[in-house]
């Protein structure tokens, strides 16, 4: 194969002759053939033979590369010459460099794309459609975009990483929560502990004293048992026939008597034996429905009238203005005359219904829930959340039927929702 460039003597395979020339055609040299050079292309920085040179001219990839058809005119630093041309590479074809755009699908490309994929594309050749790029409008509208994105993309980042500190704050605050609701829950726990120890320390000592009852009654007998032995041991040696005969009807009538087979009876009733019996309820609810969830959103809220007075027990006597979340529609029975309003939640403990304002988090959220631990004269009670804090006030019913809140004697009203307005 012959070497690119200048050579002294070659045989031209299209002439049929040995002529002397400068340089071949670069694109002849790679099939082979040793073509005399006709011109040379600045952006390819290759000699062209007289065929070669038309074509690079037709060719979509190459039409708008710069063309030299004098030879005797090329620079000698020609391929040196530095250009204005583009030095980016092609994302597609690794080894080309980025000269073309097509208009209709907004890509920027090398020759191999235009040739390829963009054969009947309106195409841009960037060398030529560069010039004065930096006087036009499209320039100066894409600098002020890219600042415009600048800014945004600023904003939304100072935005995200406040929001970073926002979910670092909430997991604290989660954490918190958790905490609180463990050591409500432990001392829940401690309390309903201290009352089965107590219960079973009464049960204790219940029949313990029913025991100690029998065993006195067994020293009493045994007391008596005694003294008669005492005295007919006495009178007999001292020959007193009439105090013997005494002791001797006492010790039968104390032998006859039914005395040890009842005190035996009783103590066959008093068991010693009594076992724990573990509340299936709590042991289940703590095994099988974990210890809590989150949420990622506050309940609706419905805005009700001022509530005039929440209760003694609250830091300030009125409220500026509450709002009751809507309770579950399956928590409503329908004999329960609250059973349609809908900041009535049903049967709930506390612990949900603190769960359920904390969710809310605004000053004057309340809900009503039945009593779980009430009778007929405490059926319900009032859950408000203020400043941060849970206020569970008692909704007592009196004789005639009549509700009042907390121990507000005179905020008796005809039913729960007059309290609330």
């Amino acid at each position: 194969m012959a070497a690119q460039g200048r050579t002294t003597r070659s045989s031209s395979v299209f002439q049929g002759s040995t002529e002397d020339y400068d340089y071949n055609c670069d694109a002849c040299l790679t099939s082979d053939q040793q073509v005399e050079a006709y011109g040379y292309c600045f952006d390819c920085k290759d000699y062209l033979c007289i065929t070669c040179y038309k074509s690079h001219g037709k060719n979509r990839a190459s039409r708008h590369h710069k063309l030299l058809d004098n030879i005797d005119n090329i620079p000698a630093n020609a391929s040196t010459l530095p250009e204005d041309t583009c030095v980016d590479k092609c994302s597609v074809h690794a080894n080309e460099i980025i000269k073309f755009f097509c208009v209709e699908h907004s890509i920027l490309g090398c020759s191999d794309c235009v040739t390829l994929e963009h054969r009947t594309c309106t195409i841009d050749y960037i060398p030529e459609k560069c010039q004065g790029i930096e006087d036009t409008t499209e320039y100066s509208v894409t600098i002020q975009k890219l600042s415009n994105l600048l800014e945004q993309s600023n904003a939304v980042k100072a935005k995200a990483t406040d929001k970073i500190c926002e979910l670092e704050q909430t997991q604290t605050n989660v954490v918190d929560d958790i905490n609180r609701f463990q050591k409500e829950l432990n001392e829940h726990i401690d309390e309903l502990k201290k009352q089965s120890i107590h219960e079973s320390e009464r049960v204790k000592k219940l029949k313990e004293n029913d025991i100690r009852n029998v065993i006195d009654t067994c020293d009493e007998l045994t007391s008596n048992i005694r003294q008669i032995q005492s005295s007919l041991k006495h009178t007999t040696a001292a020959k007193l026939d009439c105090q013997t005969y005494v002791s001797v009807k006492r010790g039968e009538n104390l032998v006859t008597s039914q005395d040890i087979k009842v005190l035996e009876k009783a103590l066959e009733k008093i068991g010693t034996k009594f076992m724990f019996e573990r509340n299936t309820d709590i042991a289940s609810s703590l095994c099988q429905t974990g210890f809590g969830k989150l949420s990622g959103s506050a309940a609706p809220v419905v805005p009700v009238r001022t509530l005039h007075r929440a209760a003694d027990s609250c830091p300030s006597a009125t409220l500026a203005r509450a709002y009751g979340i809507h309770g579950p529609h399956q928590a409503r029975v329908q004999s329960d005359p609250l059973s349609t309003e809908e900041w009535y939640h049903g049967e709930i403990d506390r612990f949900d219904a603190d769960k359920r304002l904390t969710a809310v988090g605004q000053d004057g959220t309340f809900l009503v829930r039945k009593s779980i631990h009430g009778d007929k004269s405490q059926p319900y009670s009032l859950a408000v959340l203020y400043s941060g804090h849970i206020y569970n006030i008692k909704i007592r019913k009196t004789h005639d039927g009549k509700m009042v809140l907390g121990e507000d004697r005179e905020g008796i009203r005809n039913h729960v929702s007059d309290m609330l307005l």
